[in-house]
């Protein structure tokens, strides 16, 4: 299995060797690339797709609602987790409007790997069920069209 692809925002390397140090203490096999602002966050976005995005909120000229809207303008489909100090409430729920899938607390980090093992569980099954769908479909419209070629169907 490939390692997962972590793209963490954050301005202080202290926070971002903190965030690591807990991440490498649990069981996930990850790669990491770290950028510290805007300018290197929106370069990403348009290089390999990451597998989720972990970022603090407050950085230097720039916020983590922000990069939120820049990775859908670079229709990025991966979780995006908010991992910051204590946040207001209003932004907390503004953030998780515009699509942040969890807030974690810099002073609980240590939720931080499951949590990003629930988001990651809950993307697969999205994505799953997302296909199921579309095979359900591809299926419905090859049935009717081998119905109207036979000049058969149902009639109720």
């Amino acid at each position: 299995m490939e390692k997962l692809r972590i793209l963490m925002l954050e301005d202080s390397e202290e926070d971002a060797m903190l965030v690591l140090a807990t991440l490498n203490q649990s069981d996930l096999d990850f790669e990491h690339e770290h950028v510290y602002d805007q300018s290197a966050f929106v370069d990403k976005l348009e290089g390999k797709t990451p597998d989720i995005i972990l970022s603090d909120y407050g950085l230097k000229g720039y916020n983590g609602l922000a990069a939120l809207r820049d990775k859908k303008e670079h229709g990025i489909n991966c979780p995006f987790i908010m991992v910051t100090g204590s946040l207001p409430d209003e932004i907390v729920v503004e953030c998780l409007k515009a699509g942040a899938h969890v807030y974690i607390i810099k002073d609980r980090l240590i939720r931080l790997p499951d949590a990003i093992k629930v988001v990651l569980n809950r993307q697969k099954a999205d994505n799953d069920r997302k296909d199921a769908l579309s095979e359900l479909l591809k299926s419905q419209k090859r049935l009717e069209a081998a119905e109207k070629m036979t000049s058969i169907g149902n009639w109720e």
